[in-house]
């Protein structure tokens, strides 16, 4: 076999490869987070500094829902955790996936507060947020 056969022979197996890469599609953050319309998370964990905390009945059945067109839904009944507290409540969120940061307006203590978070897992089954809160580092995770 003359060296240019050889040539081709042994470089096509890396032409196919190659092309195949090209075809790959990866799911855009807002998908993870929202799905193809909507997605509800239900918190499963948190911890405060590093050290998991209890997580009260009154969280653990609450349902954050996000919907892809930049809305979302907060679920906080049956149980709520203050009696002053809405059943459920609606917002805006946006995603910044170039420094992995999710922003919206939460409800705070009662008043409605944008709120910065970073985002230390996304996937299609889990998302996991950080923020500061007074001196502490909260992180929180949803399924």
């Amino acid at each position: 076999m003359n060296l240019p056969c050889r040539l081709i022979v042994a470089f096509f197996p890396c032409l196919l490869l190659s092309c195949g890469k090209d075809n790959l599609v990866t799911v855009p953050h807002p998908n993870l987070l929202a799905g193809d319309s909507a997605r509800s998370w239900r918190i499963v964990r948190f911890t405060l500094d590093g050290t998991a905390r209890f997580i009260p009945a009154c969280r653990a059945d609450d349902r954050l829902t996000f919907r892809i067109n930049g809305t979302y839904h907060y679920q906080s009944a049956p149980d709520r955790c203050q009696s002053d507290e809405p059943d459920s409540y609606e917002g805006t969120w946006r995603l910044n996936p170039a420094r992995d940061t999710l922003a919206f307006r939460a409800l705070i203590n009662g008043t409605f507060t944008e709120r910065k978070l970073k985002l230390s897992a996304l996937s299609a089954n889990q998302l996991k947020w950080q923020y500061r809160s007074a001196a502490a580092l909260v992180e929180e995770t949803y399924y």
